[in-house]
């Protein structure tokens, strides 16, 4: 490196699921089933959550600052239960959430649905 390049940074990406601490709207037994890394097995609400809104709050660790959500979504096997919408939120504490994302899921869809979480170290 010259003496005239600027700051040089390394990242590195590294899966955090392991050290977070994962809280349901309902059915929290059925939590441990989103970090088994399988899309075979899931969450979903139970019928305390009618006519509510339906959430899962990720906490991760204060010495990890997180880049990127990821959620698998898949509206082709249970018909009865789809998710229409999913949003994802960030902040230092649960009264300072602001919006990161929002994405409308299509009836029929399967896969990974991301969000970017900015401002982190």
């Amino acid at each position: 490196m010259s003496a005239t390049s600027g700051p040089c940074f390394v990242e590195s990406l590294r899966d955090l699921t392991q050290g977070v601490d994962i809280k349901a709207s309902s059915r929290q037994a059925m939590v441990v089933s989103l970090t088994d890394s399988s899309t075979e097995t899931f969450w979903e609400s139970s019928d305390e959550d009618r006519n509510k809104t339906k959430f899962l709050m990720v906490t991760c660790a204060k010495s990890s600052w997180p880049k990127m959500v990821y959620v698998h979504i898949d509206n082709c096997r249970d018909l009865a239960n789809k998710v229409s919408v999913i949003s994802f939120q960030s902040g230092p504490n649960t009264e300072e959430l602001y919006k990161l994302t929002q994405v409308e899921v299509e009836t029929r869809y399967s896969g990974w649905i991301s969000s970017i979480v900015p401002g982190n170290k």
